[in-house]
């Protein structure tokens, strides 16, 4: 992570986003880490205006490499971008696989610099926001298989006690994804059929012992 003091290491001059030379992205990242409310409109705006810079239409940027360790420091320590800033980090990190990019081109190194970031954004899997904690699980997802021992028990604990049914679906997926050993997986499963929540039944699919939660988990707090 990098923090915003130093912004100016890097000549932002030099480097190249969706529209021209990307001088203005430290000004940007300042002012979101100025605001105080996530309902300041000018906030908002600049926040939108960054990432499509950023991230326009599915193309990464030189500038896009090296603003995600900067994106990571903000979403750490500002929490009223948190949701938003986690979210737009997995879609950076999951660019590269519908081609499975190189490690040396740009979607690979902007994929490793994402992933290079998960052992501190894990951290926000027990973020009090729970829209938060399910943008944690899904960047999760994007991390090596298996996961890290202690983001596994951390999901197990999500699917087993979080208040939020939504929240319990989401890691019981994304343990389907990342858990390394397929007896635990499908016990889980099957424990989860008989449910008393709707959301992670249906998480599970038909059947029992399916397997499933192919998928990603669900949708933020507009999906």
């Amino acid at each position: 992570m990098r923090a915003p003091e130093e912004l100016n290491e890097v000549d932002w001059a030099a480097l190249e986003h969706a529209y021209g030379p990307a001088g203005d992205v430290p000004e940007m990242i300042r002012v979101l880490y100025g605001e105080e409310s996530p309902e300041t409109e000018r906030g908002e705006s600049v926040g939108e205006e960054l990432i499509n810079n950023l991230n326009h239409q599915g193309s990464l940027y030189p500038a896009t490499l090296e603003a995600v360790p900067f994106l990571a420091h903000l979403a750490l320590h500002v929490t009223w971008h948190r949701e938003a800033l986690l979210e737009v980090l997995t879609g950076l990190a999951e660019l590269g696989e519908w081609g499975v990019p190189a490690p040396e081109s740009l979607g690979g190194r902007v994929r490793a610099a994402v992933l290079a970031e998960l052992p501190l954004l894990t951290g926000c899997l027990t973020d009090p926001d729970p829209f938060v904690r399910r943008a944690a699980i899904r960047l999760a997802c994007v991390g090596t298989r298996p996961a890290d021992p202690a983001v596994l028990r951390t999901l197990a604990d999500l699917y087993e006690s979080d208040p939020s049914a939504l929240t319990r679906a989401d890691a019981l997926t994304a343990l389907a994804l990342l858990d390394p050993d397929p007896a635990t997986v499908r016990a889980r499963e099957a424990a989860a059929i008989d449910d008393r929540d709707r959301e992670v039944r249906l998480a599970v699919g038909p059947g029992p012992g399916r397997t499933a939660l192919p998928r990603s988990p669900g949708g933020g707090r507009r999906g």
